[in-house]
């Protein structure tokens, strides 16, 4: 998936990683926001940084481990919200 024109690509024009960044946050912001009632808390699991999320409501005892993938630069945790909100709220995951 590329984010910016072929000519581009083939040129010493390439975007840096601040304009790749932006370009997925644009993306990725047309998709709404998350679903009302989750809590996205920061979360580390051994040297992984990343967000617990989940719904408030929902029982414990379910978990949904997600990872996009991107390395940071295609995307965040921020970007990824309104995905895994709706996956976490589907599936009735708490945090």
């Amino acid at each position: 998936m590329a984010f910016w024109p072929q000519t581009l690509t083939q040129s010493k024009n390439t975007p840096g990683i601040e304009e790749v960044r932006s370009r997925y946050a644009t993306l990725f912001s047309r998709f709404g926001t998350a679903p009302a009632a989750m809590d996205f808390t920061p979360g580390q699991l051994g040297p992984i940084h990343g967000e617990w999320a989940g719904a408030v409501s929902n029982a414990p005892g379910r978990t949904l481990l997600y990872f996009h993938g991107g390395g940071f630069v295609a995307g965040s945790p921020e970007t990824h919200r309104t995905l895994v909100g709706r996956l976490s709220r589907d599936l009735k995951a708490a945090s």
